[in-house]
């Protein structure tokens, strides 16, 4: 569904975030970004009238990484936006599963029914097509696994698995602040 969206370009906030932001084409300023916030750390930095407190470092250090490998090739960042979607396609579905399957209902085409409409639902067109909205499937790849994680804790009483959802959950944590 979001196939058509790898050959789009830079567009609104991909200009100051990615494309002519000297803060991820970088390593030296990486550590900045566990100590700054997201517009310190943007081509926007030294204006006055940007507000906001954003903390993100792990969205700014994949976006320094995806400029390690592809510069300022739009293609290569959607790319792994499209990837990070297409991970959290599979986690609902394993998730799903896993739910049907703790109801008494082990019903793989009902999951693979609730995994196609989060697949396909329009609601998705902004952070995945939108390169600077990679921030939202990130996030959300660190929430799905930390409720997966936990799950298995719960089922098996793994103390690893438990370690394991609450480091996702930092991560997440790391990546947005809605998480």
């Amino acid at each position: 569904v979001f196939f058509n969206s790898l050959h789009g370009e830079f567009i609104l906030d991909d200009r100051y975030m990615i494309k002519d932001n000297p803060r991820v084409h970088s390593w030296r300023f990486v550590p900045d970004y566990f100590t700054e916030g997201v517009w310190h750390n943007s081509g926007l930095a030294d204006l006055d009238e940007v507000g906001g407190v954003y903390y993100r470092p792990l969205h700014l250090l994949l976006l320094r990484g995806t400029y390690a490998a592809f510069g300022s090739n739009p293609f290569g960042y959607h790319v792994v936006s499209l990837l990070l979607f297409l991970a959290n396609v599979a986690l609902v579905y394993f998730i799903a599963r896993k739910l049907l399957e703790h109801a008494g209902q082990r019903d793989d085409i009902a999951a693979a029914a609730a995994t196609l409409i989060f697949a396909v639902h329009p609601t998705h067109t902004e952070s995945v097509a939108w390169i600077s909205g990679a921030t939202d499937p990130l996030a959300f790849l660190f929430v799905l696994a930390s409720f997966r994680f936990y799950m298995h804790s719960v089922e098996r009483g793994s103390r690893g698995a438990f370690a394991a959802s609450i480091l996702c959950c930092a991560l997440g944590l790391l990546t947005k602040e809605t998480v």
